[in-house]
């Protein structure tokens, strides 16, 4: 039989059953907000208890401020508006807090595992404050609604989503393994097929270069600064503007939408890219960030662009070769700086790396294979991410109907 139901009066809640109240946090909770310590990265000691900051441990460190359970949920910086990563979390151990993230006692009125599943699927939009930063204040934290069953029932409930979830989460992390072993499989069907080739059983010689080792005894091994050449011309101002990706190489910038590189409200100092161009992001090099563009276009100055002027190099066979895993330590190698992660790779280190050169004809081949056994990986690759974000999805699906009763755990 079905449970007689109300309307919560809160739009983003919906219906709930009849008997529940709908309160706010605040009352089922103590906030220890004035007990965090936020320490300066350079002052920290080492240690074995975790950081927190904003959404995730950031550190660790060898002094904690808090040993009890707690929840704690992100105040400003969280992925609140990303249904697919916690806000909030249940812990209970030895921790330090920092200020980028609310520390909540709960009551002994309400199960903690029920409040953190809820705090999950709050609709944040009407509590964030800020348009840069989002910021969920203390005052506004207070203020969120809650939709409260007996204390029996969001046992049971938080029972049942643990089990659920936990199967969920299962599926997830086989198939997020299942795409990283797809990923490594590429690679080394690229690194395979630019270093020994295609054709089976050969005659080998050594390269010359130890990173490199045995080459086919018909290629040859030349210096990139005999194929390439730098290019610095500006565009207009009024062409297409392209980015870089690790993953997908050169693309029309706002054709992802995970692209946040920012593009300067000035374009008059991009560099003008054309097709069959070789650009590289030299602060992401070491990450094998740099590719043969497909299109025309502009793009930051931060980046180099190179004309490919060697007749004897097939173009979709040097972009493969260049991005492939077996130069990611040469790139690394030759990358400098002080930031991590934004290194500097200059060009008249990049030009000076050895480039492995096989017969036009084979060069072609090994292109052609590599962009046919890519495009069968990525299809894969693509269904397998597919499915994670039905998962993802099922999963919120799941916890909202239960947390606010929609659906009864029997």
């Amino acid at each position: 039989m079905a449970r007689e139901m109300k309307d919560s009066g809160i739009e983003w809640i919906g219906e709930i059953p009849a008997e529940w109240d709908v309160s706010k946090v605040k009352y089922y909770v103590e906030c220890y907000d004035g007990k965090r310590v936020p320490v300066d990265a350079s002052l920290r000691t080492k240690g074995v208890y975790p950081y927190w900051g904003a959404g995730s441990i950031t550190d660790y460190v060898s002094d904690y401020l808090f040993d009890e359970e707690l929840i704690l949920l992100g105040e400003d910086g969280a992925p609140f508006f990303d249904d697919t990563r916690p806000v909030a979390f249940l812990i209970n151990e030895k921790v330090w807090v920092n200020n980028h993230i609310h520390v909540l006692k709960p009551h002994k009125t309400v199960e903690s595992r029920f409040l953190v599943y809820w705090l999950n699927n709050v609709d944040y939009k009407a509590y964030i404050n800020g348009s840069i930063l989002n910021k969920l204040t203390q005052a506004n934290m207070n203020k969120i609604a809650f939709a409260v069953p007996c204390l029996l029932e969001q046992h049971r409930i938080a029972d049942f989503l643990d089990r659920k979830c936990a199967e969920i989460d299962r599926v997830l992390e086989k198939t997020r393994a299942s795409i990283e072993e797809y990923k490594k499989l590429k690679q080394s069907v690229i690194t395979q097929a630019v270093t020994k080739g295609i054709r089976g059983e050969r005659e080998m010689k050594d390269s010359g270069i130890e990173w490199i080792g045995e080459i086919p005894r018909e290629w040859e091994i030349s210096l990139l600064k005999y194929s390439i050449k730098w290019k610095s011309v500006k565009g207009y101002g009024q062409e297409t503007i392209l980015s870089l990706y690790r993953d997908y190489g050169v693309v029309i910038k706002d054709s992802r939408d995970d692209n946040h590189n920012v593009t300067s409200l000035d374009t008059d100092t991009y560099k003008f890219v054309e097709i069959g161009d070789f650009v590289i992001n030299k602060m992401k090099a070491w990450q094998g960030s740099m590719a043969v563009s497909n299109y025309n276009g502009i793009i930051s100055p931060a980046y180099h662009v190179c004309q490919i002027i060697n007749p004897n190099v097939f173009k979709r066979y040097f972009h493969h070769l260049m991005r492939n895993q077996l130069y990611i330590p040469e790139y690394t190698r030759l990358s400098t700086g002080m930031r991590i992660g934004q290194w500097d790779l200059s060009f008249d280190d990049f030009r000076n790396l050895p480039f492995i050169i096989p017969p036009m004809d084979e060069q072609i081949e090994i292109a052609d294979y590599i962009d046919r056994k890519c495009s069968e990986i990525d299809t894969l690759i693509s269904k397998k991410e597919q499915l994670i974000t039905e998962l993802e999805a099922y999963k919120k699906s799941l916890i909202y109907e239960y947390v606010t009763g929609k659906k009864e755990v029997q």
